[in-house]
């Protein structure tokens, strides 16, 4: 994608309700269904958008082609949001504030230095949650929409599966950059050509030496829908058929296309390369757990030190069923805890992985305080497990589900573009 429709695509999920400045006369950009989409907020996008382009000097299409996408992308947001509603979709407050942790520690941050770096930009907080709400409702109604428009088989996993044992030879990853200039349903011969001889010109340019992203912006304004892609690193079984037989043989800086395929027409950038085995083992433990949650009549010191005597006990012999009976009994909870069975280590969170990793075989922790409560948990046993043809099969599915999913996707938006009501208002458009 380039990078200046994904500024736009950034700018978005930071909506135009989240900036706490003050509100002037506004005027309708357009009407969608039965909301609109107002001017401000299409300024204030692009606004930020050409903001974020001087900061990390990146360029940007005519100002025409900007403030379409960003229109657009404005008017299927709300498409979206309102049907989200309609199907009565909804994010309680605990799955918020879990996403917002996420996005903090994805950023390296606290929360409240999330909050802090929000306030500093002018986005206020409250606005900021509720932006966030909305885009955990519409990503639900997209994986509710979608998923059903197409199928997996086993079939095609068995067939991917061998196909990717076939390259075992070739385990290499290439660090790649992509660009996409589509074809329209059915191109005409005139449309066809024309978009050849810009890919064949793209790829002398790109040969030359002329940056990939430069000569997108460049040629935005004849081909709008052009499409840059950072496709990062990518094993062979990762990309299409297509592309893998022209990588086979190529080298780092290497500029390959035009490749024709049935969406237009593809050039690649061979960024790196570099050759990696991926180990398919587990670290598996087989746990007993033992949870309470502390309440207006049972304080978080008595159920601690209660845990302490129950954790002994166990250690010096007691039958552990026994003791979490009695424990239950005790304290008038309900039963949460028993055999957990045999869990990768990697499905625990960080505390009780750290924790599970220094037990040994039989021993019981300490008492573990979470946000949900308290824990002991008993390490009965270990193993390391070859899941090599389980993975397999998962790393098949998840590839097959990696190239349909964005198809599905665009087709479901283009359906419910087309199905909305949509009054351009703005005179720009």
């Amino acid at each position: 994608m380039t990078y200046w429709k994904v500024l736009v695509l950034s700018a978005v999920l930071v909506s135009s309700t989240a900036f706490s400045s003050p509100q002037v006369i506004d005027q309708v950009a357009a009407v969608v269904n039965s909301s609109v989409v107002l001017k401000s907020e299409v300024d204030r996008m692009i606004h930020s958008i050409k903001n974020e382009a001087i900061k990390t000097g990146q360029g940007l299409p005519n100002k025409n082609i900007l403030h379409h996408q960003v229109l657009e992308q404005l008017i299927i947001n709300s498409i979206l949001l309102q049907k989200s509603k309609q199907l009565g979709l909804y994010v309680n407050d605990l799955q918020l504030q879990k996403a917002i942790s996420k996005i903090a520690q994805q950023k390296k941050m606290s929360v409240s230095q999330l909050i802090r770096s929000l306030s500093a930009s002018g986005i206020n907080y409250a606005s900021y949650r509720e932006m966030i709400r909305n885009n955990l409702m519409v990503l639900e109604l997209r994986t509710n929409e979608v998923r059903h428009r197409f199928s997996i088989m086993p079939e095609e996993i068995n067939s991917l599966v061998s196909y990717l044992d076939a390259q075992n030879s070739s385990n290499f990853v290439f660090k790649l950059s992509h660009i996409l200039l589509p074809l329209s349903e059915n191109p005409t011969q005139k449309e066809a050509l024309s978009r050849e001889n810009i890919a064949v010109q793209l790829v002398h340019q790109a040969r030359k030496g002329s940056n990939f992203s430069k000569l997108v912006t460049d040629c935005s304004s004849d081909v709008h829908n052009l499409i840059e892609e950072d496709m990062g690193w990518r094993g062979l079984r990762d990309l299409p058929s297509l592309f893998s037989s022209f990588l086979m043989k190529a080298q780092k800086g290497d500029i390959i296309g035009p490749i024709r395929s049935g969406m237009g027409w593809h050039i690649l950038k061979v960024n790196d390369i570099d050759g990696k085995k991926k180990r398919i083992l587990s670290h598996q433990v087989h746990v007993r757990h033992i949870f309470l949650r502390s309440s207006p009549v049972v304080s978080d010191s008595q159920i601690r030190s209660k845990l302490l005597q129950v954790s002994s006990e166990i250690s010096n012999g007691r039958i552990f069923s026994q003791v979490e009976q009695a424990l239950y009994q005790d304290f008038q909870s309900e039963y949460n805890g028993g055999d957990l069975g045999w869990r990768g280590i990697e499905e625990f969170d960080d505390l009780f992985r750290n924790i599970l990793v220094g037990l040994k075989n039989g021993e019981v922790s300490q008492p573990i305080h979470s946000d949900s409560g308290w824990h002991i948990v008993q390490l009965l046993d270990s193993r390391v497990v070859d899941k090599t043809d389980v993975e397999k099969k998962e790393e098949a599915y998840q590839i097959l589900l990696e190239r349909k999913l964005p198809i599905a996707t665009l087709d479901w938006i283009e359906d419910e573009r087309h199905s909305a009501y949509v009054k351009i208002c703005d005179q720009n458009n």
